[in-house]
């Protein structure tokens, strides 16, 4: 099956900058939304590295369809988000 993604946020109404980032590998199936945390401080920065922590773990291949089990996909994506953090 075939499929394409396709992503786009928006600033809204009261923010001057657009602190939302998105990961978008079809790939690999893996897909996500980084949220700027609605204007607090450093919110684009929290939301940049998400995004980077999550797409080098894809790039090195730690997540996606190489895990065997759903399990270990489940840990290796928790261990993204916490390094991330």
């Amino acid at each position: 099956m075939k499929a394409n993604a396709f992503g786009l946020t928006d600033v809204g109404r009261r923010r001057e900058n657009n602190q939302d980032r998105l990961l978008l590998d079809a790939e690999r199936g893996v897909y996500a939304v980084a949220d700027g945390m609605g204007g607090h401080a450093a919110g684009e920065v929290a939301s940049r590295i998400a995004i980077e922590a999550l797409g080098e773990a894809v790039d090195d291949d730690r997540l996606g369809r190489g895990a065997a089990h759903p399990e270990e996909t489940a840990r290796r994506l928790e261990s993204a988000f916490l390094e991330g953090n």
